[in-house]
């Protein structure tokens, strides 16, 4: 399984290798080049004639530099403060031109892993969670752009890794890995099928109430979702509450997608105190007992 941690380990270690060979190439100029070149440049210095080529040169060049600027950016007053406005000008409109242009500094890639993860109500049954995973696996294997596509229903997806510290099996859970066919047998780059995808899986959730969608691609050097909003307390129920009011103000927000916590639905708990005596009379042990419970627990939404 492929997960996004990597690409941020090969990111950081390609900048001391870039450090690096730069050093060693500079090295390799001053000592390959700049050496044999000055010795070049340099044969006609003498005691006698202490002004070598590469000066003449330079004193020729600044003489015909100095009498064009005499003649045509000094020439008189008006001359010099259009020269001088134009090259602020221009210096102004060349730093406008660099902010225009569009940056990204981890850039999406063309990946082929991608997990798709539905999330029911804690209370959600297997059977549900099964008609779930049958509705969207039929939908996904539609898509001739998938080489293969993998569910599971009770645990989430992690082909792609999406750093969250929830449960990663329960009867409410459903999961799909889904993998691109090869870049050179489709038209699109992966993740614009995603930016597709995603609205045509949100409609065929819409008949199962309270199901939430999370898509995760591979994303170049980048293993967490790129805005976060960490709120910290003591008082658990006091940030649920924050974090819903936080998701409903962010899901307002035009192009916002997959906004969740790392809470999780609040799931009730199930305890059970047997009496010894009654599992000795019906030779009932402890883990067949807990298993039943198990079993009942997820076939009924307990």
């Amino acid at each position: 399984m492929a997960g996004n941690g990597s690409g941020i380990c090969k990111f950081v270690r390609l900048l001391p290798i870039t450090a690096i060979t730069c050093l060693l190439l500079s090295f390799a100029i001053a000592i390959l080049v700049d050496v044999p070149l000055s010795r070049f440049l340099l044969a006609g210095v003498s005691k006698e004639n202490k002004t070598s080529r590469i000066d003449q040169l330079s004193e020729t060049a600044s003489e015909r530099f100095t009498q064009w600027s005499l003649n045509h950016t000094v020439r008189n007053q008006t001359t010099a403060r259009a020269w001088t406005a134009g090259t602020i000008a221009l210096f102004l409109c060349v730093v406008f031109a660099f902010t225009q242009i569009p940056t990204v500094f981890f850039p999406e890639t063309d990946a082929r892993d991608l997990s798709i993860n539905v999330e029911m109500p804690p209370t959600t049954t297997l059977e549900i969670s099964q008609a779930v995973a049958d509705d969207l696996g039929q939908h996904l294997r539609s898509k001739d752009y998938f080489e293969s596509v993998i569910k599971y229903v009770g645990r989430r997806s992690t082909l792609v890794s999406s750093g969250e510290l929830q449960p990663s099996q329960a009867s409410y859970l459903v999961g799909f890995d889904a993998v691109f066919v090869p870049e050179e047998q489709r038209q699109f780059t992966s993740f614009e099928y995603v930016d597709k995808l995603r609205p045509q899986l949100e409609a065929a959730l819409t008949s199962y109430p309270g199901a939430t969608l999370v898509i995760n691609s591979q994303q170049a050097a980048q293993n967490e979702d790129p805005i976060q909003v960490e709120i910290t307390g003591n008082n658990l129920s006091e940030l649920r509450r924050i974090s819903g009011d936080i998701q409903l103000a962010l899901r307002q927000i035009p192009g916002t997608t997959d906004v969740r916590d790392n809470l999780g639905d609040l799931q009730p708990d199930l305890k059970l105190i047997p009496e010894r005596e009654q599992l000795d009379f019906y030779g009932i042990s402890e883990e067949q007992l807990a298993a039943q419970a198990r079993y009942y627990s997820n076939r009924h939404g307990c």
